[in-house]
């Protein structure tokens, strides 16, 4: 099977933006992501800002959450068309085969019109142990799905399951127009999403005062450290902080 990149937390320091850690092992070999790099809609163009590399979004209620990472190619650049996810809760009833999730991508305009991409992203399981993709492309997840392959890993409950695979989502989106990600909690008899959770696709300013200079406030109220104590964070804090959202990708 074909073997899919680990997302390894990256480290930079002050300006300029120097990598002393963050790699990614690929067969056998160790690529750091660069630093130097900023996002507007996640295109890539120079700058000195602190970067989130990884995300984590949730529901209020705490049943879904999911953690969110770059890509990294071959070469060790962001690959803009992929994007890993875990799934680090999922809701109870999802052992019931009722229910099963999607991924849509949605992007927003200057005046906060969002728009999103109308088809369901296709994604593939990933083992975080070995790397090997463990699925074809597929648009939707259910626990029937894959109950099967969680066996075949040892695990007999989803959050089992999920602690020992990631989700390689194909976001097809080389130029970075597209902003956001949205994993849907679909009911399987109506396809009706009776729960979601959006989250703003890396890369992008690890600063939410920065961020919200150049995004709507439709993407601005989701950054992760919007409500956090941040009025005496440095650089390098911003940067740590958003690095703890890459451990859970690689965690098992």
């Amino acid at each position: 099977m074909k073997t899919s990149q680990q997302v390894y937390k990256v480290i930079t320091g002050l300006f300029p933006l120097v990598l002393s850690a963050g790699f990614l092992l690929s067969c056998g070999a160790a690529k750091s992501i660069p630093g130097s790099t900023d996002e507007s809609s996640r295109a890539l163009i120079a700058s000195a800002k602190p970067l989130a590399y990884c995300n984590q979004a949730t529901d209020a209620a705490h049943s879904m959450v999911a953690n969110v990472g770059a890509y990294l190619n071959n070469t060790g650049g962001v690959d803009l068309n992929y994007l890993h996810v875990k799934l680090t809760n999922v809701p109870s009833t999802f052992s019931d085969n009722t229910h099963y999730f999607s991924l849509f991508k949605w992007s927003a305009d200057a005046s906060g019109v969002a728009t999103t991409f109308n088809q369901p992203l296709s994604f593939k399981i990933v083992s975080i142990q070995t790397g090997q993709e463990l699925t074809a492309s597929i648009t939707t997840l259910s626990w029937n799905t894959v109950a099967s392959l969680a066996t075949s890993l040892g695990a007999t409950t989803p959050s089992a399951f999920f602690q020992k695979v990631r989700i390689l989502v194909y976001i097809n989106d080389p130029s970075g127009m597209y902003d956001a990600l949205t994993v849907g909690y679909h009911k399987s008899s109506t396809g009706v999403a009776e729960n979601r959770i959006d989250a703003l696709m890396p890369v992008f300013e690890a600063d939410p005062r920065t961020y919200s200079t150049s995004h709507p406030k439709i993407l601005s109220n989701m950054h992760p450290f919007l409500s956090a104590n941040y009025s005496t964070w440095t650089d390098s804090i911003f940067t740590a902080k958003a690095n703890d959202f890459c451990n859970p990708l690689n965690q098992i």
